[in-house]
C-alpha cells in the first residue's frame, strides 16, 4: 500500500508492506510503547493516527 501524505512540516510517500501472520515465527517490536493483538473492529477507540487508520481500513476491506 502506498500513501502520499502532507503534514504541517513536511510531506512525501509512505509505503506500507504487509504480510500474513505465521504463528511459527517469534513477533519482535522495535519501537513504539507497547504490543498486542486486537480485532479490528476495536480500534475505534485507540488513539491511532489517521493514516494508520486508513492501513487498517484497507486491510479490513481487502482481507
Amino acid at each position: 500500500m502506498v500513501q502520499k501524505f502532507k503534514g504541517k512540516d513536511h510531506e512525501g510517500i509512505k509505503h506500507v508492506f504487509m504480510e500474513e501472520f505465521n504463528s511459527q515465527k517469534e513477533l519482535v517490536q522495535r519501537e513504539g510503547q507497547g504490543m498486542k493483538w486486537i480485532a479490528i473492529k476495536r480500534t475505534s477507540s485507540l488513539k491511532i493516527a489517521d493514516h494508520d487508520v486508513e492501513v487498517l481500513k484497507f486491510i479490513k476491506d481487502k482481507y
